[in-house]
Parts: structure tokens; sequence; C-alpha cells
């Protein structure tokens, strides 16, 4: 408690509570507390008042310059300390102009960082890498879950928490994915559902093949992949420290911008871009479609790395749908092989729930929500 502030009840199973009502997972909402916490620090040792949502933006106003004025603070960590105040103290729909603005200012000093796209020759290495190096049975939809990522623009955590009828036939030669389909509560980021992705594009056609087993072998109410957000990570990672390409610091979420800049780069246009990565804004996309910037990833790779791409994409065309019809494990209707992924904390549509209102905890307190 800070002055007669915005409160906490302290009890740890009513901050869990009110987190888990929250869409914020756990990693977030681990940063968003400790950042809460300094702030909390802060007000307590200069005595600031924040009865109500002016005072908490003024006091995080003067808390950004203290942290800016010490010219060691990346920009990841400003944002950090300003949504967490917000999430910490329900100040999702407020307004914090003074904050803000300090925000913003720190913005044109440090410009903000952004993941560079991984190329195509990258993304088939490390899939032909896990194929053949991973000794788990799910080792062709690792692969698989790599190739697609990058084909569809998916963010790793909606390609893993695919379902399997999720993949549809559209017909003889033509597969289609829909991401977060209208008849499950969970929601895209950009809180839309039915977002449906052609497999197979712009030189990428042998993918449908791949979509092909996978709709042979994996059916029923499972996970299309059978794995996790971390698994993908981890077995990415360990495709790329093999091929000696850890240095070029890659990760899952890389292969959604690379997707998107490869496309850009080969011609297509930015509003099926768009539609394909499932951005709502316009402004979102130009963030992704990063030519220069794919040119750039494609001159650090050697000519002997791009021979063994070109041999990486021919293999894996020939062995990959094969490899998932032989090694894969099998979901039917009937057989359980993966379990039903739980609710995604992350993606649940409580946002028009009139239940989780803000309230007030007596004359001019605000405080957070909790579970009753």
């Amino acid at each position: 408690m800070i002055g007669s502030v915005v409160h906490y009840k302290g009890a740890a199973e009513d901050q869990a509570g009110f987190l888990r009502r929250r869409r914020v997972g756990p990693a977030g909402r681990s940063k968003y507390l400790h950042a809460a916490g300094l702030f909390r620090a802060f007000c307590r040792e200069r005595r600031l008042a924040l009865a109500v949502a002016p005072d908490v933006d003024h006091a995080l106003d003067l808390y950004l310059v203290q942290l800016f004025a010490k010219q060691r603070l990346p920009l990841q960590q400003a944002r950090e300390a300003f949504y967490g105040v917000r999430f910490a103290y329900d100040l999702q729909n407020q307004h914090l102009p003074l904050a803000h603005a300090s925000l913003d200012g720190y913005k044109r000093e440090d410009p903000d960082s952004s993941r560079e796209p991984c190329p195509w020759e990258v993304a088939t290495m490390a899939a032909l890498d896990t194929l053949e190096h991973c000794l788990e049975q799910e080792a062709p939809l690792i692969a698989a879950a790599i190739l697609l990522d990058f084909d569809c623009y998916a963010r790793p955590g909606a390609i893993c928490g695919l379902q399997c009828r999720s993949l549809i036939a559209v017909d003889d030669s033509r597969f289609c994915i829909v991401f977060f389909p209208g008849d499950r509560e969970e929601r895209s980021k950009a809180r839309t559902q039915d977002d449906t992705v052609e497999v197979g594009i712009q030189g990428r056609e042998w993918l449908r093949e791949v979509a092909r087993a996978l709709l042979e072998t994996r059916r029923g109410p499972h996970k299309l992949f059978g794995i996790s957000q971390s698994t993908l990570r981890r077995h990415f990672a360990a495709a790329l420290d093999r091929l000696s390409l850890k240095r070029l610091g890659y990760t899952p979420h890389c292969l959604r911008h690379g997707g998107a800049s490869a496309d850009a780069n080969s011609g297509l246009d930015a509003v099926t871009i768009q539609l394909r990565g499932q951005w709502r804004s316009p402004k979102s996309v130009v963030r992704y479609m990063k030519r220069g910037a794919y040119l750039r990833q494609l001159a650090r790779l050697s000519k002997t790395v791009r021979a063994a791409a070109t041999s990486a994409e021919k293999s894996l065309r020939r062995r990959l749908p094969a490899e998932i019809r032989r090694r894969a494990p099998r979901c039917t209707d009937r057989e359980k092989i993966v379990s039903v992924p739980e609710r995604n904390l992350r993606s649940v549509p409580l946002l028009h729930d009139p239940k989780l209102k803000r309230r007030r905890a007596g004359d001019g307190v605000w405080a957070p929500k909790t579970a009753k």
C-alpha cells in the first residue's frame, strides 16, 4: 500500500485471481509485476499519492524521467514500466498523457529495435536438421511447424495452438489453415476469428503435400503439431546451433517476419500480405515488410550455406511428407494421442464482460480487480 493509494490486499491468491482474468501470459505477468513493484518502491520513497489516475500518471512520469536520466535503460524496460503500472493498477483503459509523452520522447532518442527477418534458406536448413537429428517422435511435426510458421506468417503461439480440425482441404490441390475458428473462445491478437490462410504460395507450393500428409495422419480434437511454443523454440535454437548459425540470433518469431519480408521482396502485394499475416492495421504490415533487412540477412549467408539450403529444400520436398506419414504419431477421432490444450489466457475474450468493469474500493481509492 502506498499512502491511500491503489492497494493490493496482500494475499497471493487474490493477486493470482486478478491476474488470471487478464489477457497477459505468465511471462508477461512476471515482468509487469516486477516493474510495478519498482514503481511502488519509488513512490513510497518520495511519498507520492496515487489516489486517482492523474496521480498515477504524474508519479509514473517522474519515474520514467528518473530512469531515462541513467542513460542505460533499454526501450523495452521503459515499456515494461509503463505497461506494467497500467496493468497492475487496472488503468488499461485510462489515458496517461504525461507518462505517454515521456515514453514517446524516449522512443525518439532510442529507436525501437526489431527482430530481423529469418530467410527461407535458414528455415529449410533448420527444418531438415531437426528432421535428421531430433530423436523424438514429433520430429517431422516440428519440421513442418517451422516451415508453415514461415509460409503462413504465423505467430509461434498460434501455430503451436492449432487443432487438427483447423487444417482443411479446399479441393484436391489446395489446403487452408483456419486460425482461431469461430466455434472456439480463443481469438487472435487483433481480436478477430476465422483468419484463413492458404498453404503454399510464391514458390512454396510443395508445402501442400506436407499439409496433405498432416491431414491424413492428424485428426480429432487434438493439437495439429502436438508441441508447445517452448518446444518449438528449443528445437529451432538447437538446429541453428548445430548448423553454426546461432550467431544470427533468429527465433521462431523471426520466421513470421521472414515470410512477410520474403513475399514482399518477391512482389506480393501488401493487401495479400496483410490478410495472410492477420494484421488489423496497415501500419503493422509495414513493420513486417522489410525488404532491405531481408536482403541484408541473405547477404550474411555464404555461398556454401546457400548451396546447402538449396539441397535441404530438395530433400524436404522428397522426405518430409513421407516422414510425417511414417514417424508422426497418429491422431484419430477414437484415440487420444495428444491432450487437448488448456484455455489460452492471452486470448480469452473478456473485454466486454460487465463483471470485469472497473470497481471502486471506497471513496477516492482505486483497487485492482480480484477473484471472488
